[in-house]
Parts: C-alpha cells; sequence; structure tokens
C-alpha cells in the first residue's frame, strides 16, 4: 500500500477488511458444516486461481509500510444470518446474510468448476446446503471485520 499524495500531515484515514472466514463465539459452527466448508474450499479455489480472499490480517502491517502511525486496529463482528438477539445485529445480519444469498453463486461457480474441477448440478447442491447453514439460527457466526484508522505522517 502507498501513501496517499493527498494526505496531509496529521490527516486520518480509515481502511476496513473483513476477514472472509466465519468465526464463532460459542462453538456453534460445527467444523463439519457446509458454511465451513465452503469457505475452506473458495479459500482453496482463490489461492490456486492467484487471487487470495484473505488478506485482512495484512491491513495493519499495508498502513504501517506506507508510513502512516498511530495505526489501530479494531475488529467487530458481522454476523452471518439474523441469529443475534440484539435488533440492531438481527438486522444487520439478516442484510448480511441477503448478500451472501445474492452473491453466493456469482463467487463459487467460476471458482469451484474452473479451479476445483466440480461440476455445475455438483455446486448447486452444494451451495444448498450452504444456504441451510446460513439459514440456521443454531450456527451463531460472523465475519470478523478489521477496521484500521491511522494518521498520516
Amino acid at each position: 500500500m502507498r501513501k496517499p499524495s493527498a494526505l496531509k500531515p496529521g490527516a486520518w484515514i480509515e481502511g476496513q477488511e473483513c476477514y472472509f472466514y466465519p468465526a464463532s463465539d460459542d462453538s456453534s459452527l460445527p467444523e463439519n458444516s457446509a458454511f465451513k466448508r465452503w469457505h475452506d474450499l473458495i479459500t482453496e479455489a482463490s489461492i490456486k486461481a492467484n487471487r487470495r480472499l484473505l488478506t485482512a490480517a495484512k491491513i495493519k502491517g499495508w498502513f504501517e509500510d506506507a508510513g502512516f502511525v498511530d495505526v489501530v486496529e479494531t475488529v467487530m463482528k458481522l454476523p452471518n444470518g439474523s441469529w443475534p438477539r440484539d435488533p440492531r445485529l438481527k438486522g444487520i445480519g439478516a442484510y448480511h446474510m441477503s448478500t451472501l444469498f445474492d452473491g453466493l453463486d456469482a463467487i463459487s461457480f467460476g471458482l469451484f468448476t474452473r479451479m476445483l474441477g466440480w461440476k455445475i448440478e455438483d455446486v448447486n447442491s452444494f451451495l444448498t446446503e450452504v444456504k441451510a447453514d446460513l439459514k440456521n439460527k443454531r450456527i451463531h457466526s460472523y465475519y470478523p471485520v478489521l477496521v484500521a484508522p491511522s494518521t498520516a505522517v
């Protein structure tokens, strides 16, 4: 990451990146769940395609390497579904689940068929299982979102 020349010393910039791998604080996301398996497979396929999806852990270092100071990394939780009890998070999770449903085919088909050699029928069948996991309110998964505000020098 290169420091933008438009920033004056003392100006603030913020970067946000979603860690595209689900977490769960209460162990309700089974290791053998379709949703978790989908992430393992999509990560494998993205690496084969030279388009690695898991870059969030690098954001703080990118800011520091570009010369920013006072870089603070904060992790927020983006629920994967409408399982939270908190009404605000429940709404955010429901909206996020909707965007996941809308994008699941587009994210999956090219990578699964071209990089992993799957047949379209197999991808469709698997995505049905993934969507069932997303709808399951007993699975309390979320994406950690890393926020890194920093100061320009």
